[in-house]
């Protein structure tokens, strides 16, 4: 491992600091997008995987990009691979 347990949690705590009162808001994509799925119309399927897919974008930009990067320089490729992950998956929905 290129970085330590404590650098680990550390990157965990900056990130919450700092993208605070954020998490709110992603809360409530997520929970928008379990009500979406759960009513089980086939029309909502494109918004669920929209929903998804920005809280999939937004580990890898602000998550992976930003803050972990700061101590694994392979997160630059996980951002990356998310990206592209996202792209695959939801570009077609």
């Amino acid at each position: 491992m290129p970085f330590t347990e404590e650098q680990f949690f550390e990157v965990f705590q900056r990130y919450n600091n700092s993208v605070w009162p954020a998490q709110l808001g992603l809360y409530a994509v997520a929970i928008a997008a379990v009500a979406l799925a759960r009513r089980g119309a086939s029309s909502d399927s494109r918004y669920v995987a929209g929903l998804l897919g920005l809280l999939w974008a937004w580990t890898a930009v602000v998550y992976h990009a930003i803050f972990f990067r700061q101590i694994n320089p392979a997160a630059t490729l996980f951002a990356g691979l998310f990206l592209f992950r996202r792209r695959c998956s939801f570009g077609t929905a």
